[in-house]
């Protein structure tokens, strides 16, 4: 696959000692709602590391280009920066009709962030897996991803929407396909 090739080139590991392995979600934290969330407003989340590689600058640029759907979409980014990698500044200007940044959350508070929401966004440049894809599909959610997500590859079109990374345009499309959906 595409991210293993830059797992190779990034940390000099030869291709052909790199596999894929299927990573563990745990089922009984994350699982289908009984009762879905309110129709609207849609609410998106971007559950991330605000770093380098991880599309925090698409998801700014995003909610300026989905301004026109205030109150009836909510993209709430919730994460804290990395020791290695501090974007969080970029935060500020997130549109404020539209989205907004919730912060650091605890991992005890994933599953139920999900319970509430409609589906995750996952635009970044380069992802390896993504564990927030796995969980979030676990609890019964659409995903939308770059097609450098790793755990987008191979999974049904009809709960993941793959655009290619960068593609402001097709992120913005899909964005909006599940919004009217």
């Amino acid at each position: 696959s595409g991210c293993s090739e830059h797992l190779s080139a990034d940390y000099a590991v030869p291709a052909s000692r790199i596999q894929v392995l299927p990573n563990v979600i745990d089922l009984e934290r994350f699982r289908p709602v009984a009762e879905p969330p309110p129709a609207s407003p849609v609410r998106l989340l971007f559950v991330s590391r605000m770093s380098v590689r991880k599309g925090l600058d698409q998801v700014v640029e995003l909610s300026h280009r989905l301004k026109d759907l205030a109150g009836r979409l909510q993209i709430d980014c919730l994460g804290g920066a990395s020791l290695f990698s501090d974007y969080s500044a970029l935060l500020a200007d997130l549109e404020p009709t539209v989205a907004r940044s919730i912060g650091h959350i605890e991992a005890s508070e994933v599953p139920a962030l999900y319970q509430g929401a409609h589906g995750p966004l996952q635009p970044s440049w380069y992802e390896p897996y993504a564990l927030t894809v796995g969980e979030a599909l676990a609890s019964g959610l659409p995903v939308i991803v770059t097609d450098q997500v790793g755990a987008g590859e191979g999974v049904d079109a009809r709960v993941c929407r793959r655009y290619p990374v960068g593609d402001l345009d097709a992120f913005e499309r899909e964005v909006r396909r599940l919004v009217a959906a």
